[in-house]
């Protein structure tokens, strides 16, 4: 009765959470060949004339992601989506070297502060078997390049860090980081080093080019890219030895067992193409509306911080905190006002002690505006104005 209730009042909903799901682009997908049904009614591993030509769709998305990132089409493994990527990258990379025979003690998992729970539970269950566990320092300046510098026992390193902050939307250096690991390489020739990074936030403002990116894994998910959920994508270099973590059939190169959802990954290796070929004219228009929306917070509403401003900051995410403010009040009151944002507490189990976001302190209100392709002005003058609303609502409590 609530959702009926809270969905049949008389206002237009906005939908300010695309860095959470994107909607479904319905227009572009028309835009998309239509699958035969032929090509839908086989599965993939099956030798028949339907099978056949189901496998011919799997193997057309990875030619055309390949295509894409300039990578290789046997790089490319389709998952559920991007937090099975994730694990796939960092459980696989380090469970390989075990079962090649790489002691504990001489394994090191260095990642950040602040990385997507997919990354930093998996890091958690891994230093619960003894692999030791590393965190890139991160400050008002970003995350410091410099610091990362392997523990010296160790002889095999996975340095995983993500493209783009979910919360912040802070953009982090990739480039650079990719840099100084060859720089470590080439001081200690008998160090391995492995380089993933998830960029989940990425595509859709910002061309990908693994060459140039320097990154040995690359993390996706269909969540952020206007089509329908349930796959995602982890590229990995042809010299990376991957160890399966499921059992069953010997889909996607014996490490993702069951059959793959051919309609899904047809329109998911499209989406990110499409999305890529647009990122430029995206990110203008994003940029843009992120002006916007942030010059109106700092000269209409005292008290309230964009956070990061100073950072290099992907356009599709604006970070608030609020002093004296609780998160999730502030995201049902905006939500009945027909609002759709998102919060994340400060202080999650997850974070370590000293993370960056713990800067906010208990008492801090958090709220992530993101933006995407149907975002409008008159969407951000609406999000302002509720704003505008709850904070006048509590000023006095």
């Amino acid at each position: 009765m609530f959702f009926k209730r809270l969905w049949s009042r008389p206002y237009k909903r906005t939908y300010l959470d695309y860095a959470a799901s994107t909607p479904v682009d319905e227009k572009m997908i028309a835009s998309f060949p239509a699958l035969t049904p032929e090509q839908l009614i086989g599965n993939p591993g099956a030798l028949h004339r339907e099978g056949l030509a189901a496998k011919k769709v799997i193997s057309d998305a990875r030619e055309r992601i390949a295509k894409q990132l300039r990578a290789h089409a046997d790089e490319i493994i389709f998952t559920s989506g991007a937090t099975e990527a994730n694990n796939l990258a960092v459980l696989g990379t380090i469970r390989s070297w075990r079962a090649h025979g790489i002691p504990a003690h001489h394994i090191e998992l260095i990642t950040t502060e602040l990385e997507h729970p997919a990354i930093f539970e998996t890091a958690k269950a891994l230093q619960k078997e003894g692999i030791e566990v590393s965190f890139l320092k991160v400050n008002e300046s970003g995350v410091n390049v410099k610091s990362l510098s392997p523990n010296p026992a160790a002889t095999h390193v996975l340095v995983t860090c993500m493209y783009v902050h979910n919360e912040l939307g802070t953009i982090f250096p990739i480039k650079e980081i990719a840099k100084r690991i060859r720089f470590l390489k080439k001081q200690n020739p008998g160090l391995e080093i492995i380089f993933h990074t998830d960029a989940t936030q990425a595509p859709n403002t910002i061309a990908i080019d693994i060459p140039t990116l320097g990154v040995d894994m690359f993390t996706i998910g269909a969540t952020k890219l206007y089509t329908h959920k349930g796959v995602g994508m982890l590229f990995k270099k042809r010299s990376i030895k991957l160890t399966n973590f499921l059992y069953g059939g010997g889909q996607e190169f014996g490490l993702v067992p069951g059959t793959e959802p051919v309609y899904l990954v047809d329109l998911f290796s499209r989406a990110f193409a499409y999305a890529q070929t647009h990122a430029e004219k995206i990110n203008e228009k994003l940029s843009k509306l992120q002006s916007y929306f942030e010059k109106r917070i700092t000269t209409e509403i005292p008290n309230v911080h964009i956070d990061d401003i100073h950072l290099k900051r992907s356009p599709h995410i604006t970070h608030l905190s609020i002093s004296n403010f609780d998160s999730e009040l502030l995201v049902l009151e905006l939500d009945a006002r027909g609002i759709a944002i998102s919060s994340q507490s400060a202080c999650t189990d997850v974070a370590p002690p000293d993370s960056y976001m713990k800067r906010f302190g208990d008492t801090t209100g958090l709220l992530r505006f993101s933006f995407g392709r149907f975002t409008t002005k008159a969407d951000l003058d609406r999000a302002v104005k509720a704003l505008k609303e709850v904070l006048e609502k509590y000023k006095n409590l």
